[in-house]
């Protein structure tokens, strides 16, 4: 919980907080298209290495410092507003709880990274609902190129990095249009 506050202490005072004016608009079309009606402050960081939402109370989007496209910021907004909209940092917080109180199961720590790859595959879903393949041919290379600049991820935020059997499974899922088993079986057991 330190690490956590720390980072997003850093990456506040660090980041700056001047979006374009065509970026501005392009985030507030993005909010209205999603329905969220919650400013979320946008922080440009040196330091950060890939787009990412932190904080419960006052989320903040944190974009690295690097050269973005218009597309790949659409792409940006999209992943991360639907982490905020689907209270994506809320669940990561009780599989932090689960994994402090169990933290001698192995199974919990499991669990826990198997929701995490679950969360972003459900925002992934989420930005790729209704759309045809050429659409997410250009999410999935988005995605690819904010990857390139990511080492680590922030703890208790959402981020776009994985291991590579993670981003391939990722990138199975972008491409794969067929509906997709809600689990309630699974969740049953």
């Amino acid at each position: 919980i330190g690490l956590y506050l720390f980072h997003i202490w850093f990456l506040k005072k660090s980041g700056e907080s001047s979006l374009s004016r065509e970026q501005s608009i392009l985030l507030e079309q993005v909010r209205k298209d999603m329905h969220i009606r919650r400013d979320i402050p946008v922080r440009i960081s040196s330091h950060a290495e890939g787009p990412m939402i932190l904080g419960l109370f006052c989320p903040v989007l944190i974009l690295p410092q690097m050269e973005l496209s218009q597309q790949q910021l659409v792409f940006i907004f999209r992943h991360e507003l639907a982490h905020y909209k689907r209270r994506d940092l809320w669940i990561k917080w009780v599989f932090l709880l689960a994994q402090s109180v169990h933290w001698f199961n192995p199974l919990v720590h499991i669990l826990a990274k198997k929701a995490n790859l679950d969360l972003e595959n459900a925002c992934d879903d989420t930005v790729l609902k209704g759309k045809d393949r050429l659409y997410r041919k250009a999410y999935g290379t988005g995605l690819l190129d904010v990857l390139t600049n990511q080492t680590h991820a922030v703890p208790l935020s959402t981020h776009f990095i994985g291991r590579k059997e993670e981003m391939i499974g990722r990138f199975r899922n972008m491409i794969n249009t067929a509906p997709k088993k809600k689990g309630y079986g699974f969740l049953c057991c």
